[in-house]
């Protein structure tokens, strides 16, 4: 969470799950305290240090309300609306001109911080965007889910010199193979896919898809669930080989 807020749905998650282990009542409440007391104890640093230094025990980042505006404002909807969207946007739009002339046009608040001024105010504007365009913020939202887990990196230039273009398709074909055998890994799971531990990596994945499903996404915001994609993945080579072993035992004995 001191890296990446997003994981504090997953670790209320993780708490929520801990109900579902196996033993008794008290276990469980035992496991998920324990899990509660441990995130206390790490955050507790940070949070101080905000209260002492803003005046707020922020327990998460100062910039939250950057990274909902740059995903929700009307010239990031603008551009999925044009031909060029497959180019990465230019947030310089954004920063230049809409930003700048919403955080001018009110009164600073002398109560707050500098940084949790401007952090209050992206929220404001993020939040006003989405309401004059709610259809867009859905569209948005689809777009947002899709890059999260896209396989292929969007190209930075045009033209795109051919050395770039086989990385990017290279790039596209590693993880077309990862998802291959991540999903090879949740049929040969079966139902313990939704058992302990692989409960809490599927809630990871819930909860790092939901929260850049309306924060901005893209390629590399899926760094957190690269380790549940492996196990997946290691998970689909050992159904695969099990399958091959038995495959060679019926060929053999016939």
């Amino acid at each position: 969470i001191l890296c990446r807020p997003s994981f504090a749905p997953w670790a209320a998650m993780a708490a929520g799950l801990c109900w579902l282990l196996p033993g008794s009542a008290r276990e469980r409440l035992r496991w998920s305290a324990g899990l509660c007391l441990a995130l206390a104890l790490v955050l507790a640093p940070w949070i101080i240090r905000n209260q002492l230094q803003l005046g707020r025990p922020i327990w998460a980042s100062t910039h939250g309300g950057y990274t909902l505006l740059l995903g929700n404002n009307p010239h990031y909807y603008n551009y999925l609306r044009r031909e060029s969207a497959a180019l990465p946007w230019d947030a310089r739009e954004l920063l230049d001109g809409y930003r700048a002339a919403g955080h001018a046009a009110v009164q600073p608040d002398p109560d707050l911080p500098p940084e949790l001024h401007r952090d209050q105010l992206d929220y404001q504007l993020a939040i006003q965007a989405i309401r004059q365009q709610p259809g867009m913020f859905l569209y948005a939202s689809l777009v947002r889910a899709a890059r999260l887990w896209s396989v292929l990196p969007r190209p930075t230039s045009q033209p795109e010199s051919t050395a770039r273009r086989g990385l990017r398709y290279l790039t596209a074909a590693w993880y077309a193979i990862l998802y291959g055998l991540a999903a090879i890994g949740m049929i040969g799971l079966g139902r313990q896919a939704a058992r302990f531990p692989w409960a809490w990596g599927l809630a990871l994945c819930l909860a790092v898809t939901a929260m850049h499903t309306v924060y901005w996404s893209d390629l590399r915001m899926r760094a957190p669930l690269v380790p549940v994609l492996a196990l997946l993945a290691a998970a689909g080579c050992q159904t695969m080989t099990v399958a091959w072993i038995g495959w060679r035992k019926r060929s053999t004995s016939h």
